[in-house]
């Protein structure tokens, strides 16, 4: 999962609705201290691998679930709103160089201080791969 390529997809139209930081996660804990609100970091979580099809002798292609996910870093308040901008780029289709469209999978809260929620939502989507 290139997670670049996701955070460049999302980046303009998020930072357009006011975020001030969208960029690939750092950690997949809260950093402590965190001041630049809102927030949303792009990471990988899985592949899940579907069965296989031969075609010939040589010719093998498997469908290939990915997750990702996206933290959203915001006050309490607010959480719902900034989930919101980032759930509509995500699947009003599928991502750049996709041809499966992106799910909504779970979310999820991972920190909760005095000025920041730290909630991650995970997505999926897949790719089709292919040896000649």
């Amino acid at each position: 999962m290139d997670t670049a390529a996701i955070v460049t997809h999302i980046k303009p139209d998020l930072l357009a609705a006011g975020f001030a930081v969208v960029q690939s996660a750092l950690s997949v804990e809260a950093i402590p201290n965190w001041d630049q609100l809102p927030a949303a970091f792009v990471h990988p979580v899985k592949d899940v691998a579907r069965g296989g099809n031969r075609f010939g002798t040589y010719a093998h292609a498997q469908t290939v679930d990915e997750q990702f996910a996206v933290v959203t870093v915001c006050a309490i308040d607010e959480l719902e709103t900034w989930r919101g901008h980032v759930r509509d780029k995500l699947i009003a289709g599928p991502l750049p160089g996709r041809v499966f469209e992106t799910d909504f999978i779970e979310g999820e809260i991972l920190d909760l201080n005095r000025t920041a929620i730290w909630w991650r939502d995970v997505y999926g989507t897949a790719v089709e791969r292919r040896s000649t």
